[in-house]
């Protein structure tokens, strides 16, 4: 069962229920090497989230700086798929709003 939810939470690559199943999975004692790519991809998904996150803050504060920081960082991660995030694409635009200010 709890091979079976690692399953299903890795195909959906939802965060909450990768973390979950995970857990489940450690209580019952599936080995290491089976959770070990469940584990990897639920570290990146907590990575993506903290990016997402610290996008969202330095857009709320409106700060050049923190703008900057948080564009250029998210950048690095996500690559070419930046572009692609709603809240890349509106720390940019509050980027531009700012330095016209």
């Amino acid at each position: 069962a709890a091979r079976a939810a690692i399953k299903r939470a890795l195909s959906k690559k939802d965060e909450k229920e990768l973390r979950a199943a995970v857990q489940a999975g450690e209580r019952a004692g599936l080995l290491a090497q089976d959770l070990e790519s469940a584990k990897k991809v639920l570290a990146e998904l907590e990575k993506r989230s903290k990016k997402l996150q610290q996008l969202r803050e330095a857009t709320k504060k409106r700060s050049l700086e923190g703008l900057e920081a948080a564009i250029a960082d998210a950048k690095q991660f996500f690559g070419k798929a930046a572009d692609d995030e709603p809240d890349y694409q509106a720390a940019c635009k509050v980027l531009e709003e700012v330095m016209a200010e």
